[in-house]
């Protein structure tokens, strides 16, 4: 059986497309409730970073931060207090959604 021929242009291809993903995936993250949730508690300057910490760990809604472990995740992200108040804000909001 013959392999298939993989030019160079057939790899940038995949890579634009596979960098193009990557940036939608970013955007749609950046515009959902979850993002403005944990803002609460980040620096704007932060967001960029918070984004990309929330995607590596495949959250993508805000019941997904039950399985995170917050003082690890975010521990480059935001000072002890501040993580602190955001689980407290999440332990609250998921009380409310069981009500």
């Amino acid at each position: 059986m013959a392999s298939p021929i993989v030019t160079s242009s057939d790899t940038e291809n995949l890579e634009t497309h596979t960098s193009s993903e990557l940036s939608n995936d970013e955007e749609n993250a950046n515009e959902t409730p979850l993002i403005d949730f944990c803002m609460q508690f980040c620096k704007e300057d932060q967001k960029a970073l918070l984004q990309e910490t929330l995607v590596a760990l495949g959250v993508e809604t805000l019941s997904d931060l039950e399985y995170v472990d917050f003082k690890e995740s975010f521990k480059e992200i935001m000072k002890p207090v501040q993580i602190r108040k955001l689980m407290e804000k999440f332990k609250q909001s998921e009380l409310l959604l069981i009500e």
